[in-house]
């Protein structure tokens, strides 16, 4: 909205009432807090101020972080087309596309995977996308990162599959997918247990 942009330019300006009505937390830079909140005309009026898209909060993340994380498509379309690094990884390694399927966020993964973010990239503990959409429960962001080609058999720093986090936490409905599209039920992680066996330590039904 216009408003937010003039709210925006003043705080730019380093007007304090600004900067204290937009509440901009610590470690955030005023086009960190414009992507986390989806306001599409403050972010493009901050970049034609040259305010950088690749500044760092106190986590190491980007704007692009912030509106990937919060799936502010719009934001993230603008910010990619005007050249922010889709692949910048935060403290722990993950990306932009990390943090949007970690969230369920279809549309902005589906956005990502047009713009070719690679959907193979891993955090410091080796993750995934396909992990992180696979460990919080978002069938559909899975389902879209199978489909458009995500490796199913990926291993975290333990030796770890997506479908391995799956049944650890107990998603019955992300197990049957995976399974589904195939995901082996017999890989091993770095101690040799199988989907299978977390599944009986869980309790979980036969599939």
């Amino acid at each position: 909205m216009a408003d937010d942009a003039n709210l925006y330019h003043r705080a730019f300006q380093g007007d304090e009432e600004a900067l204290r009505e937009l509440g901009v937390d610590e470690g955030l830079t005023l086009l960190h807090h414009a992507a986390r909140r989806g306001h599409s005309m403050a972010v493009k009026m901050l970049i034609e101020n040259e305010v950088g898209t690749e500044e760092r909060d106190n986590d190491g993340r980007t704007p692009l972080h912030w509106a990937a994380a919060n799936g502010k498509e719009s934001v993230v379309r603008l910010l990619v087309d005007k050249r922010a690094k889709m692949e910048a990884q935060r403290d722990d390694g993950s990306t932009p596309l990390h943090l949007a399927a970690m969230n369920g966020k279809e549309s902005t993964v589906r956005l990502l995977i047009t713009k070719q973010a690679n959907m193979e990239a891993q955090t410091t503990n080796e993750s995934t996308p396909l992990h992180l959409a696979a460990l919080n429960g978002h069938e559909v962001v899975a389902r879209l990162l199978i489909n458009k080609g995500a490796n199913k058999e990926v291993k975290n720093d333990e030796g770890q599959t997506p479908l391995h986090l799956t049944t650890f936490n107990e998603k019955e409905a992300m197990a049957r997918l995976l399974i589904d599209k195939h995901a082996k039920i017999e890989a091993q992680t770095e101690i040799g247990s199988t989907p299978l066996h977390v599944a009986a330590l869980m309790g979980m039904r036969q599939w």
